[in-house]
């Protein structure tokens, strides 16, 4: 339900708010790596691009498969 909260802020434009409730939602369960790719889509649209890579990173080692994870990672690699 956290992560939705965020996900209805992101889509806002509203990433501070997403941001914050994408980590209410990794403390509850740290190891989702869709909220992990989401914090990194928040922080991505913060321009806080390093910080962005390194949840990418863990989305991606936390769940290999995740395509968007992936993407995101690959975007900020080209920026």
């Amino acid at each position: 339900e956290v992560k939705r909260a965020g996900n209805d802020q992101y889509r806002k434009g509203c990433f501070e708010e997403a941001l914050r409730l994408y980590d209410r939602a990794l403390a509850l369960c740290p190891d989702n790596a869709a909220c992990r790719s989401n914090r990194a889509a928040a922080l991505i649209g913060l321009g806080r691009l390093a910080e962005a890579f390194r949840e990418c990173e863990e989305a991606v080692r936390l769940d290999p498969a995740s395509g968007r994870a992936h993407g995101r990672l690959a975007g900020l690699c080209v920026r």
